[in-house]
């Protein structure tokens, strides 16, 4: 995906948000925490791989990678999510 100024500024999150995971419930960010490596600039493409490190009971933890298509690092996230009640 190319970076365009439109977007980025659409990525801007205000409101927490609900969403169903691939395991079907409905879950809920419960932190996150980005390490930025290196800057991006407008054009570059970005690739995105995460790995879902654990599950247990209704929590997960995840590792995200963010690099550029020539495999240059750009940034890392950490993030864990709680599946709400059902």
């Amino acid at each position: 995906m190319q970076g365009r100024t439109p977007y980025l500024r659409s990525m801007q999150v205000r409101r927490p948000s609900l969403h169903r995971d691939s395991y079907g419930p409905v879950t809920v960010a419960r932190s996150g925490q980005v390490t930025f490596l290196r800057p991006a600039v407008l054009g570059d493409e970005l690739v995105a791989r995460a790995t879902e490190r654990g599950r247990f009971g209704r929590n997960g933890i995840y590792d995200v990678t963010v690099s550029r298509t020539d495999g240059v690092v750009i940034a890392e996230f950490r993030g864990q999510r709680r599946q709400t009640q059902t």
